[in-house]
């Protein structure tokens, strides 16, 4: 699996808050994709 992109400004890799959001958004946007190519 493809890791999301993380920006490289420091100010975001501190918090790993937004970092944890972006990555729940794109399993959650991931899971539909690969179901369109399975079926």
């Amino acid at each position: 699996m493809a890791a999301p992109r993380i920006p490289s400004q420091p100010s975001d890799i501190k918090t790993s808050t937004p970092i944890e959001h972006k990555i729940r958004n794109f399993k959650d946007c991931q899971v539909p994709v690969l179901q369109m190519f399975a079926s």
